[in-house]
């Protein structure tokens, strides 16, 4: 069976919002001892780094960088899983998420980084995400209102 729902960007994110939902993130990577996280849910791209399915994020304690697939030769799009892992340091603590990562890019990004830790934290990230709350002062779960007062 074959989806044709049309897959539209996420709606444009104030930088100072993802700046503090990045923030959020990099709580639950000191929290899980992960110096380094990609991310590749849909939901987790949309929400950490304002960006379309089709890519990863890569987000350390400096910064959170897109990685996006590259044309190859004859123009088919080449992995972007490498580009990944050139943007990380070898033997760090990686975080990733199990459920968006298949074997074959897990197999890689431990060949090339020789990671000193290796943690799926997908969980967390999911439940950070699911909570409505960007992290901001006063901010309102998703849906939430303000009552009358």
């Amino acid at each position: 069976m074959h989806d044709d729902t049309p897959v539209f960007p996420p709606a444009p994110v104030p930088r100072g919002v993802l700046a503090m939902r990045q923030m959020a993130l990099r709580a639950i990577m000191d929290g899980r001892g992960v110096d380094s996280v990609i991310l590749s849910a849909s939901a987790s791209l949309a929400h950490y780094g304002g960006l379309a399915p089709g890519g990863l994020l890569v987000v350390t304690a400096q910064a959170a960088q897109p990685v996006a697939g590259r044309a190859g030769e004859g123009g088919a799009p080449r992995p972007f899983w490498p580009g990944a892992a050139e943007l990380l340091r070898q033997g760090c603590r990686l975080g990733y998420e199990g459920d968006w990562i298949d074997a074959d890019a897990l197999a890689l990004l431990v060949a090339r980084l020789a990671p000193a830790g290796l943690l799926d934290i997908g969980p967390e990230v999911a439940r950070q995400i699911g909570s409505g709350a960007d992290a901001l002062p006063g901010a309102l779960p998703a849906g939430g209102r303000v009552s009358p007062g």
